[in-house]
């Protein structure tokens, strides 16, 4: 599918494509054709590697490369460098701390010298006193202090002062285990005694095997923090399990353990003898955090709505399009004990809900706007209060996709305090649209909450931090694409309200990019740099930044500046560099106050629509109601003005204030009629507050018609799998559920996520229509003219939609039907469509007629990479599951058209969907016009890919003339040539029951009826140079010989007058090819 999610497991969590170790390109999910989104809305789900994540593909560095920024203007350091990213996959945990007892900085991160070299974890730290070094800075490159493959380390500081590294480490992925230690030292020296004390690995104390095959699975990706208990110290530490993967069946499940372990130092056993199991989750997202005066240890996690082997599909309908969207689906939970952790042991530690998205399970899954993901962050303050923040995805219940995220996101906080509620820290609705900000990644991501100086601060990665001119649009991704990040603050005095402050000047086309903070809208641009379109090592994304969680008069962050954005151990995410890891401040600020806000939805259109008054027997009601919310993104109260410029859009004006805090929010509501007279509609909502600082508009189109309909899907099924079809030129219905989508019945694989026809004008590529990938333009779809019908005829069941282009203004030139037939026989799998295209103008019209596939064939990782083939004689192209060797090879999916067209081509979906969310009107209508033969992507590649079909090109229409044609699409679970079986079977039922008969065969002069008139005709055709058979010569050929001779006319007399056989289908394209 797309980006469809690229909404993935090889260590078998669900790293989405959904969009993610946690390595898949998949994170990337789904979004829907909402104007607001930024990827095409497919779910997908992050693949997880077994914590050794290499980098996926063969080496292909670039070390070296000038910066597009200037980087002399920078305020960092760099602290030292590495070829390996990420830095941590979810949540961030802790890279930096900060302890005023000897004035160290302590850095700890992972490194390669080299892109093949072995990875270690490396520390270095800084003196703020001194303004020394010790392994790090200029001259340094950070100190060795793992083993081979260490990865994944957090670090803490005791109260003298001493670094407290956690990492996991192992000779292969199956032997990893989580590992702690102190520095002995005190001053910074990275003594590290040796052995390092090591976690036990599964089973957990309960003995629960949450996911994975039992031998494999290890307790890895530990978050740390040290602690002081009556002259003991303690560490303690929350890791999650790595899936393993039985070598005969794959990997099972993505839902992981967390598990918890208390190191002692005083204990000469150290650690317990086994961890303790606290819950399962699809994220690695879990944080532990400390507050010694109260002998408090909260473990915050992420804690999905519901779980895979517990479905409700009434609930949770999300869940039912795939597993993949578990993983999107969380609330912030935290068990939290006052006696240092032995509650959390012995199951009595307080469990807290903080967000309850669902209320209980209450409310749908497709019902919420917002669902945490991924990350996290928590600390207690010097109060004891304990903080957690977290980003959200944002969903549109009320949209075509409602389970889909959107990439754009908002930053949250909550604390315990009696007055503590959940209130907004950064809105990331804007902009909408940019590149892939890779996998575990949105809008925004990493974050980090610290204290300093009695206020609080969180810092992030933001993707989309530079815009186009219209500020809708980013403009700072690498040629890959992929987004280039910059590392964002924002500050609070109480943790309700936020804002941005400090001595950086307001961002401006004067400093925009140039490497110094600027303060952009509610928060301060940090790294500030802008390199769009910059090759491999000419990037500047800064990304994964770390806050020392306490510290005085400054604020410490540790973050990569990546040479080419994305995650290079990602497929598809860049390729690798050495990166620079650096180190910089800012002052503790108080906010600045700031007004701003922001309003959803962003424009009000189709599919809505409302009947004219007086109408009789219309489809819809004459009046709807619309609600705009106001979201209130500053620290102070926000006033707005909000103007209608229509009669039919009332009130005319509304004004209001959108209040600070925890409860942020006001809703207004419009209605729309109601209008007398058929038509469509448009009027403007303009926004105005904040005295001016804050102005937009909200574009609103309303369909007024008596007969009007909405694009509605039925299922329809095989003896082997079920496929929805709809009222308009699609089959498969994406994210709106596994069962249409070719599901499996045996297995509930599914092996396709949508499809449907494309047209394109001849005279004009960039005016083409499609309802499926449809990207940021609303306007490019197909219209339904009728509800769907469908019917049962016991060998077969049936489905037709009437359709016509997208106008504005409903005066459509191109009608259509399409029609679906599903042969119920278990010998025959097939879906066949018959789709009639024609001209309802006036005027000649030139068309480029295709259809895009958007297979998602199972790879064996839980994803749905595919291989890719062509079969020129069956004028079909193929994708294929794999990796080869696993069953999931064997897993083909392919479609057959039956008339001669120009040729079919597959397409990865990440250069052609999932940069604008879908396909580019203009580029695939060019593409459209011109393709010719039969190609496949890389067939040595694994790809997330879609396959394309360029069927007619310059087909001229005159005015009430159609086109047709036939496809026969299928599936096989057991190799290529049962794939091809099935076509060629599919055919020969679409022949067999006259689907794609262009007459009726005999009908020689076009009447609509076989009778003597037409035996006439022939007559006149073979001995007088009469004109040919109509509307072709096969109509006239009766005995199926392949020709028209007196054959056919004593054939039809025999029919006509004394009950001979009927007219034989020789016009059957499925059957006989071109005719």
């Amino acid at each position: 599918m797309s980006r469809k999610s690229k909404f993935i497991c090889a260590f078998a969590v669900l790293l989405l494509l959904l969009p993610l170790t946690a390595v898949a390109k998949k994170a990337s999910i789904p979004t829907d054709n909402s104007s607001t989104l930024s990827q095409y809305g497919k779910h997908q789900v992050s693949r997880a590697l077994d914590g050794s994540e290499e980098p996926a593909g063969i080496p292909q560095g670039s070390q070296f490369g000038s910066s597009l920024a200037p980087l002399d203007s920078r305020a960092s350091t760099v602290v030292g460098r590495t070829w390996y990213e990420p830095v941590q996959n979810g949540t961030m945990g802790r890279n930096i701390v900060w302890n005023p007892a000897n004035n160290l900085v302590h850095f700890v991160w992972m490194k390669k010298t080299t892109e093949t070299a072995i990875r270690k974890i490396s520390y270095a730290n800084y003196n703020t006193a001194t303004t020394l070094w010790q392994w790090g800075g200029v001259a340094g490159d950070g100190k060795d202090i793992s083993g081979n493959n260490g990865g994944y380390t957090t670090i803490d500081v005791t109260s003298a002062g001493q670094a407290v590294v956690a990492l996991h480490e192992g000779p292969s992925g199956p032997l990893y285990a989580t590992k702690a230690n102190i520095d002995a030292s005190g001053t910074g020296l990275g003594t590290f005694p040796s052995p390092w004390p090591v976690a036990p690995g599964p089973p957990n104390c309960e003995a629960v095997w949450t996911g994975g095959w039992e031998d494999n699975s290890v307790y890895i990706w530990p978050k740390i923090d040290w602690r002081d208990s009556a002259g003991a110290t303690i560490m303690h530490i929350a890791s999650i399990e790595s899936p393993g993967c039985d070598p005969l069946v794959g990997c099972p499940g993505e839902v992981q353990s967390i598990v918890y372990y208390r190191y002692t130092q005083s204990d000469p056993a150290g650690f317990a003898a086994c961890g303790t199991f606290i819950d399962s989750s699809y994220d690695i997202g879990q944080v532990i955090r400390t507050y010694p005066a109260q002998n408090k240890v909260a473990l915050v996690y992420l804690k999905p709505f519901y779980y895979e082997d517990q479905p409700d599909p009434v609930m949770n309908p999300c869940g039912e399009i795939g597993v993949g969207y578990y993983q999107w689906q969380n609330d912030v939970c935290y068990y939290e004990s006052t006696d240092d952790g032995f509650s959390i042991i012995n199951g009595t530690a307080t469990f807290t809900n903080v967000t309850d998205y669902t209320a209980g399970h209450t409310i749908k899954t497709n019902e919420i706007p917002y669902k945490a993901y991924t990350d996290l962050a928590a600390m207690y303050d010097s109060d004891g209060t304990l903080h957690i923040v977290w980003p959200t995805p944002i969903y549109e219940p009320g949209g075509d996709n409602p389970c889909s995220p959107h990439y754009a996101t908002k930053i949250w906080h909550w604390d315990d305090s009696p007055s503590g509620c959940i209130s907004l820290v950064y809105d990331a609705s804007h902009p909408a649209y940019h590149c892939d900000p890779g996998a575990w990644n949105m809008s925004t991501a990493k974050v980090n909450i610290s204290q300093c100086d009695d206020r609080y601060y969180v810092t992030f990665t933001r993707f989309g931090a530079h815009t186009s001119e219209n500020g809708d649009t980013s403009s700072d991704c690498s040629q890959t694409p992929m987004a280039n990040g910059d590392v964002y603050i924002v500050g609070s005095i109480d943790g309700q309200i936020w804002g941005p402050g400090g001595t950086a000047p307001v961002y401006n086309a004067g400093n925009a990019g140039n490497g110094s903070p600027a303060k952009k809208g509610t928060a301060v641009n940090l790294t500030n740099t802008w390199t769009d379109e910059c090759a491999a090592g000419d990037c500047h994304s800064e990304h994964w930044p770390s806050m020392a969680m306490n510290s005085t008069g400054v604020v410490h962050i540790f973050y990569m500046d990546d040479k080419d954005a994305g995650t290079n151990i990602q497929p598809d995410e860049g390729i690798a560099t050495q990166n620079d890891m650096r180190y910089m401040t800012y002052e503790c600020f108080t906010p600045d106050p700031i007004c701003a806000f922001t309003w959803t939805p962003t424009s009000i259109g189709h599919p809505l629509f409302i009947s004219p008054v007086g109408g009789t027997d219309c489809t819809g009601p004459t009046t709807v109601d619309v609600d705009v919310t106001i979201s209130n993104a500053g620290n102070l109260e926000a006033g707005y003005v909000l103007t209608s410029n229509a009669a039919w859009l009332t009130p005319a004006s509304i004004a209001g204030t959108a209040p600070v805090g925890c409860f942020n929010t006001a809703t207004e509501t419009f209605t729309i009629g109601p209008i007398a007279t058929e038509g469509t509609y448009f009027a403007t909502i303009t926004v105005t507050g904040c005295d001016g600082e804050v102005t937009g508009s909200i574009p609103v189109m309303i369909h007024c018609y008596c007969k009007f309909y909405l694009p509605e899907y039925e299922i329809l099924s095989t003896s082997c799998w079920s496929v929805g079809v709809w009222n308009e030129p699609r089959s498969g219905i994406a994210t709106n559920g596994n069962e249409g989508n070719m599901w499996w019945y045996d297995d509930s694989a599914t092996f396709m996520y949508d499809e449907g026809l494309v047209i394109t004008l001849a005279d004009d590529t960039t005016t083409t229509w499609f309802s499926f990938f449809d990207g940021s333009d609303s306007n490019v779809f197909f219209e339904p003219r009728a509800f769907i019908t469908t019917a049962s005829f016991g060998t077969y069941e049936y489905a037709k939609g009437v359709f016509s282009e997208h106008d504005p203004n409903n005066n459509p030139k191109i009608h259509g039907e399409i029609e679906y037939f599903v042969p119920t026989h278990p010998d025959t799998c097939v879906l066949i469509e018959y789709t009639k295209i024609c001209n309802s103008s006036e005027e000649v019209l030139r068309l480029h007629i295709g259809e895009g596939i958007d297979w998602d064939i199972p790879d064996s990782g839980g994803g749905s990479d595919n291989h890719s083939g062509t079969d020129a004689s069956r004028q079909m192209v193929y994708q294929q599951g794999g990796p080869a060797g696993d069953p999931e090879a064997n897993y083909f999916g392919g479609a057959s058209i039956c008339e001669t067209i120009a040729g079919a081509i597959v397409l990865e979906n990440d250069t052609t969907v999932y940069p604008n969310s879908g396909y580019i009107p203009a580029w695939i209508g060019g593409l459209l016009a011109r393709h010719s033969g039969y190609v496949a992507s890389d067939p040595d590649s694994f790809e997330d890919l879609n396959s394309f079909y360029a069927i007619y090109q310059d087909v001229e229409l005159a005015p009430d003339s159609c086109v047709w044609f036939t496809k026969v699409k299928a599936g096989s679970k057991t190799g290529l040539a049962n794939l091809q079986l099935a076509i060629d079977k599919g055919r020969q039922w679409a022949a067999d029951h006259g689907v794609g008969m262009p007459c009726i065969s005999g009908d020689a002069d076009e009447s609509g009826a076989v009778d003597i008139d037409d035996v006439v005709y022939l007559i006149a055709y073979i001995f007088t140079g009469g004109p040919p058979p109509l509307p072709y010569v096969c109509c006239g050929d009766a005995d199926g010989s392949g020709g028209v001779d007196i054959d056919d006319v004593v054939y039809l007399i025999a029919y006509i007058f004394t009950g001979g056989p009927a007219p034989l289908n020789s016009c059957q394209a499925c059957l006989n090819g071109i005719f």
